[in-house]
């Protein structure tokens, strides 16, 4: 056979996606999850031995972004006492150049109970520039601007995975 028409009997025999190469990596399509995962402690300067003046949870909470729906956030809410009740927002958008773009807030509140709308502290963190596949380290901390030794706290890890 001739080396010409064995040449074009493979190229045809062989699957399209063979002869166009790899398809492109999901990044080229922008799913990004954005994870943060830490800690929130509360202090409650009015606690005793059978309630604890400080006390926390672990948490890991997962946003997806996309170039179409480029803005989420997560929230974690904790209670401690009956009365000190910490809520932590991590924003976060994805920018053209697939960057992640995140911001921190924690409020908080103190009162007769956990669902008291007394907000006693609150503080916008910085924002903050994490590039694909990396991620931050952070802490964030708030007194009680109105009375006492309450606080809350959380220390947590922002990380930008690109599929």
């Amino acid at each position: 056979m001739n080396p010409r028409r064995s040449a074009l009997a493979l190229a045809l025999a062989l699957p399209a996606s063979l002869l166009l190469g790899p398809a492109q990596p999901a990044a080229a399509f922008g799913g990004h999850t954005v994870t943060v995962t830490g800690g929130i402690v509360l202090n409650d300067d009015e606690g005793d031995f059978d309630n604890p003046s400080q006390s926390g949870i672990d948490f890991t909470r997962k946003m997806g972004l996309t170039h179409l729906a480029p803005s989420s956030s997560i929230f974690v809410s904790y209670c401690h006492g009956d009365e000190v009740r910490g809520e932590f927002t991590v924003t976060a958008t994805l920018q053209a150049n697939d960057d992640v773009v995140w911001q921190p807030h924690l409020k908080l509140y103190e009162g007769a109970s956990c669902d008291t709308s007394d907000l006693d502290g609150e503080l916008s963190g910085q924002f903050r520039t994490l590039p694909p596949n990396f991620h931050q380290e952070a802490r964030i901390f708030v007194p009680n601007s109105d009375e006492g030794g309450d606080w809350a706290s959380v220390r947590y890890d922002v990380i930008h995975d690109v599929a």
